[in-house]
């Protein structure tokens, strides 16, 4: 792992020395001391041993995790491990477990000696969810049309986006390997899974689209608006209806009827309706009336209620 040293020493400027001494791996279980690489190094004056996995698919974050335990434990050395690419999420597990790991020529994180180099991305966080435009592109493509082989100037105008929003989101699917949209000069989408797979795949980096949540008397006539909460699940499922109702509406409608006191009543804690305001638009999504199963999935996960809880699932068992 020269490769390594070097871009220690030259790229981020530490004090790096290869050690030649053997290293005690007699009592590591077989597929850690086969499967793994170990190379012992000092750096800034603390001897610490890299660990690069021999076979080109990685464990899971939390797999490494334990395997680094194991590790230091027998070793009695902090192990760094070392990756020659990593995604996203995988990356920002990495970081939420405490790993320390080093991306070749592109990132260092180290916690135990307290360095957290990241090359070009030193200030950014790193995301773990998708941005809404993101979402509302997978839950276009598994509830009203696919989207493979769409080109991005054509999924911007299907979902009513700016065509630099739909690139940047795309991008976004791209880093957690959603979708792939190839090199050519006309990208376009093509999604790695479907159905049930896709959405399970997807679901931990989704969020719910309420921005946020409102009360008022009354609501426009002249508006159709569209059912969410439980107005929506109950016309999904059995469940039965609240004699409140819930709408959901975009931003820009909810400006325009605040704009024109079309909303009787406004306030944040009590009134005849509740009114939420979205992070994109529930119409381009909905099923006839209602919003549409997933985003009102994810508008509800965390709801506590039994009885919602069985009728959520009851409506995602449906939808595949």
């Amino acid at each position: 792992m020269n490769h390594i040293v070097d871009y220690l020493k030259n790229r981020i400027g530490l004090d790096v020395i290869m050690i030649n001494n053997d290293l005690p791996t007699g009592q590591l279980p077989f597929h850690l001391k086969k499967g793994n690489e170990m190379v012992p190094i000092k750096i800034n004056g603390k001897i610490i041993v890299l660990i690069k996995p021999r076979h080109p698919e990685y464990p899971t974050p939390d797999q490494i995790k334990n395997q680094m335990e194991q590790i230091q434990k027998i070793l009695q050395m902090p192990p760094v491990y070392v990756f020659d690419k990593v995604d996203t999420y995988t990356r920002k597990r990495m970081v939420q477990n405490n790993t320390a790991f080093i991306v070749e020529n592109k990132q260092m994180y180290v916690p135990f000696m307290l360095i957290d180099l990241e090359e070009k991305k030193t200030s950014k966080e790193i995301k773990n969810q998708l941005s809404p435009a993101a979402q509302c592109i997978i839950i276009y493509h598994l509830l009203v049309q696919p989207l493979n082989n769409h080109n991005l100037k054509t999924i911007a105008e299907m979902l009513t986006y700016s065509p630099m929003t739909i690139t940047r989101a795309v991008k976004e699917l791209e880093e957690f390997g959603i979708c792939e949209s190839g090199r050519a000069k006309e990208k376009r989408v093509w999604f790695n899974l479907s159905g049930r797979e896709l959405w399970e795949n997807a679901r931990s980096k989704m969020k719910t689209p309420i921005q946020k949540k409102i009360w008022v008397e009354e609501v426009p006539q002249s508006k159709h608006l569209i059912y969410s909460g439980i107005s929506a699940l109950s016309r999904y499922t059995n469940l039965s209806e609240d004699p409140k109702q819930t709408y959901a509406v975009n931003t820009d409608i909810y400006k325009q009827m605040k704009r024109d006191n079309m909303l009787i009543g406004e306030n944040k804690r009590y009134g005849q309706i509740e009114l939420e305001i979205w992070k994109y638009d529930p119409e381009i999504l909905k099923t006839g009336e209602k919003v549409d199963p997933i985003s009102l999935y994810l508008s509800m996960m965390n709801n506590e209620d039994e009885r919602v809880e069985q009728a959520l699932e009851q409506m995602m068992n449906e939808l595949w």
